[in-house]
């Protein structure tokens, strides 16, 4: 067995991604990763992983559509537009896009290609957009922006980034399921008496 070093980054806990502050982050890396066998059923398919300096990560999950979903025209154009956007900044977006015969293929070949250009590139530093959800999917963790254009290259003098109208700021925190929801329903004078 190696000695045990304490000093190494792998103990320092976890590390708040930006310190918990949304808005745009700049100098971060991309990873890219895949679904395990041993991952749980709803892990997504992919991840598109935003590195920051300290270590500090926030994923963005992309998984296979369910062509019996209603919405599945819908999805898929929207998962064919966020796809783009990621193209146009991992590789480029001169590049030509290749055609796909099913929305499955579509995802495994860009995902490929993806890893491919970030394992050439891995030094290339972008800046992403993070927040709280929005107002109407508040969330309880800092996370990608829902919808593009959500990184960009930090080579980009000009952002086109900015946090959306709706977007949430700070953290959504739940009600507390153990405290009482509603006293005044469970009291005598909820029948109204105290107002007579």
């Amino acid at each position: 067995m190696s000695k045990i070093d304490l000093n190494a980054k792998e103990f320092d806990g976890n590390v708040i991604f930006n310190d918990g502050v949304a808005g745009i982050v700049e100098n971060v890396t991309i990873q890219v990763g895949k679904k395990e066998l041993t991952d749980g059923e709803n892990y997504p398919d992919y991840k598109l992983k935003f590195v920051a300096p300290n270590n500090a990560s926030v994923d963005k999950g992309f998984y296979h559509l369910d062509e019996n979903a209603e919405n599945f025209e819908k999805r898929l154009k929207g998962l064919g537009s966020e796809l783009k956007h990621i193209w146009g900044n991992l590789i480029g977006p001169e590049a030509v896009i290749p055609e796909f015969d099913t929305h499955k293929e579509m995802l495994n070949v860009m995902f490929s290609k993806f890893r491919e250009a970030i394992a050439a590139s891995p030094d290339d530093l972008y800046r992403v957009t993070v927040n709280y959800g929005n107002l109407m999917y508040p969330q309880q963790y800092l996370r990608v922006q829902m919808f593009p254009p959500y990184f960009e290259r930090m080579t980009v003098e000009e952002t086109r980034l900015s946090l959306r109208k709706d977007a949430r700021l700070t953290p959504f925190v739940p009600d507390n399921k153990e405290a009482t929801y509603d006293t005044v329903h469970t009291e005598k004078e909820a029948d109204g008496s105290a107002w007579k």
